[in-house]
């Protein structure tokens, strides 16, 4: 995974607590943040629980010290899906996630699970702060 500001954080945040003697997180919130502080929880033998990291690789790294609270987005996405399959068989609909890691997982794994019972005319990432929601060029979802 790329090196953000946010994975740098999550990591000098994670390095800090192993210093400080910490034995037990509960946290961090995010799976961008989440996956680099277990990589140094899991060396130190520190037991983190996540309560809000829907990514799937934050478990199926086989850390057998890290666990979560909340459902994964393929998860969550398969119940959206279902859904959507059930109250809009038919219908064109849209798409639209905000670019974070969570919001398109979440978008990425409805679309999957809705294939052949719905059609997304519009499947589209919006920017932090955008305005215009105008898709950057037409295009053809499936």
């Amino acid at each position: 995974m790329a090196t953000t500001p946010r994975r740098q954080a999550g990591r000098s945040v994670a390095n800090d607590f192993i210093g400080q003697g910490v034995t037990f997180v509960v946290g961090h919130f995010n799976s961008s943040v989440t996956m680099p502080a277990s990589d140094a929880y899991n060396e130190a033998g520190v037991l983190e629980i996540t309560p809000g990291s829907t990514n799937p690789q934050v478990t199926e790294r086989g850390m057998p010290m890290l666990f979560r609270t909340c459902g994964r987005d393929d998860q969550q996405g398969a119940v959206a899906a279902a859904y959507l399959v059930a109250h809009a068989k038919d219908k064109k609909i849209a798409i639209i996630h905000d670019k974070s890691t969570y919001g398109k997982g979440l978008a990425d794994e409805t679309r999957k699970g809705s294939c052949g019972g719905v059609h997304d005319v519009l499947y589209e990432g919006l920017n932090k702060g955008e305005k215009t929601f105008r898709p950057s060029s037409p295009r053809s979802s499936r």
